[in-house]
């Protein structure tokens, strides 16, 4: 299963695990929610799509869950709402300074040194760059938002969104 650390602008560090269930993820984050009393929304249950999303808003963080297990997180970067935070920690997968002064080029340059490969699949306004078991997403729309999004891949490996 892939992780990565994430570090809350107060210092603390969640170690994040693709896959885990939810209440696991509510437990590795719990301390930070209680500290800084953060707001944790978890929304409804959409049987259809078996989704559920998991805002901490203040700290500019969502996560998916797709049947109760971590599919995805996002970092905003430019939040999509005026109710959303801009995300002021780090993950251990970009350099510490990287939200301070985010950009695609920075996104690609670092990622490409820890060996990630640029996803082949051009869009207009984001880069794909993949490892063998996780894909790193730099999405900066002018007209929405801007974040930093952090899965499986499996969707661009299956051959879904163009992908191969």
């Amino acid at each position: 299963m892939a992780s990565f650390d994430l570090t809350f602008e107060s210092g603390t560090v969640a170690a994040l695990v693709l896959e885990e269930a939810l209440h696991v993820v509510e437990a590795r984050l719990e301390v930070e929610i209680r500290r800084s009393r953060l707001v944790y929304e978890v929304g409804a249950y959409d049987a259809e799509i078996r989704r559920r999303y998991v805002s901490l808003r203040q700290s500019g963080i969502e996560l998916l869950f797709e049947e109760d297990r971590l599919r995805k997180v996002a970092l905003y970067v430019r939040p999509p709402k005026p109710a959303y935070a801009k995300f002021n920690g780090t993950i251990s997968l970009l350099p510490d300074d990287f939200f301070k002064a985010p950009s695609r080029e920075r996104f690609v340059e670092a990622l490409r040194a820890s060996g990630f490969a640029i996803w082949p699949k051009a869009y207009p306004y984001a880069v794909d760059l993949v490892s063998a078991d996780l894909r790193v997403r730099y999405a900066d729309n002018p007209n929405t938002h801007c974040h930093v999004g952090i899965d499986d891949g499996s969707m661009l490996r299956l051959g879904s969104n163009g992908g191969g």
